[in-house]
This record gives structure tokens, C-alpha cells and sequence, in this order.
């Protein structure tokens, strides 16, 4: 009976104390909404390595951009929709695309397909999110029978050399001949909170 009395004690204390209970807000606004495209797609980063001397040329790169991708500066999606674990995505076509996400400190980490990769950035600050895309290129000649590996391709997220050194040669000292080159550049589409 004294265990009773107690534990009702403690109950009565508790609920007494209920009201001074402080639920801590978050400071920054939320990251959740619908961002539209500002009409800026700024350059974070590039390379363009070429043969025979292996050497980054970043005086060409931008000129090697404009030529293949006449329209790199214009974003593919008209909105973007952020969830707590997915991002929508509405392109300029009005077609829409839903991708698991999940967030890392202010990075947007999208899963797709069996990829995981940075696809953009929140500012908070700012009421701004940036969606990152990668253009890249490039052009090897075996140096045993001739043949030539010519690609290029875009794809979301950010790219550096690690992601072609050692994976596709070992490293830009590698471009001996005159027409092997890659290049990879990163863009950043910008759009705002609605």
C-alpha cells in the first residue's frame, strides 16, 4: 500500500510539472517547400586536361563547355519539391520525377537506381537551394593498338578528379597524345523558396 501512495505521489508531482515542460524550436526555417528556378547557373568548378603535356588548360574550359553543351546555363527542371526523405522533381516539361533522399548537414544525398550522390545544396540563410550537375568529356587513345575511348555525358552531383583519377587513367600525365583530353565541369542551378 505504501508503494501505492508513493508511485500516486510521484504521478501528482509530475503532472503538476507538466505545464513548465519546454519543447526547443529550431531556429532556422525549414527546408521542406517548393524552390523555382532563379535563371542563374553558376560554375563551381572545372577541368580540362589535354595531351601531350598532361596539363590542366583552364583558360580553354569554359570555350570547351559552351561548344559541346550550348545550353548548359539553362536548367533541365522548372521546380523542385523538397521532402523530408525525397526530392520532386518537376522538369521544365512538366515531367515529374519523385527520388528518395535524405539529408547531411545542408547536402541533399538522392538515391537512384543503386546510386547515392550529393544533388544539392540548402541554404538556409538564403531560402536557396542549389542542385549540382556535372558535365564531363573525354577522349583516350590506347597506346597499344590505336583505338580511341570518346565520351561524354552530364549527370547530377559534384564531381572532382578523384572520380576520374586512377579510375580512367592514372593521372593527367597519362594524356600523351595531342587529341586525348577530359574535361569535367560543375554547375550550380539555383532556385528559391517559393
Amino acid at each position: 500500500m505504501k508503494k501505492l501512495i508513493a508511485i500516486l505521489g510521484l504521478f501528482a508531482i509530475i503532472s503538476c510539472n507538466e505545464d513548465e515542460i519546454i519543447i526547443p524550436v529550431e531556429d532556422s526555417p525549414t527546408v521542406n517547400g517548393i524552390y523555382t528556378y532563379t535563371n542563374t547557373s553558376p560554375f563551381t568548378d572545372y577541368k580540362y586536361y589535354k595531351g601531350p603535356d598532361g596539363e590542366n588548360h583552364p583558360s580553354e574550359a569554359l570555350n570547351f563547355l559552351k561548344t559541346h553543351w550550348p545550353t548548359y546555363n539553362e536548367s533541365p527542371y522548372k521546380s523542385i519539391e523538397l521532402k523530408k526523405d525525397s526530392v520532386i522533381i518537376t522538369s521544365i516539361d512538366d515531367e515529374v520525377e519523385r527520388l528518395k533522399s535524405a539529408y547531411k548537414n545542408d547536402l541533399l544525398i538522392v538515391n537512384y537506381d543503386t546510386l547515392e550522390f550529393v544533388f544539392g545544396k540548402v541554404d538556409k540563410k538564403t531560402n536557396t537551394f542549389h542542385v549540382y550537375r556535372n558535365y564531363f568529356a573525354f577522349n583516350i587513345i590506347s597506346k597499344t593498338n590505336g583505338s580511341s575511348a570518346n565520351v561524354e555525358g552530364d549527370f547530377f552531383g559534384l564531381w572532382s578528379d578523384a572520380d576520374f583519377f586512377p579510375s580512367l587513367v592514372n593521372s593527367p600525365k597519362d594524356f600523351t597524345h595531342k587529341d586525348e583530353f577530359l574535361f569535367w565541369g560543375n554547375i550550380s542551378h539555383n532556385f528559391k523558396k517559393k
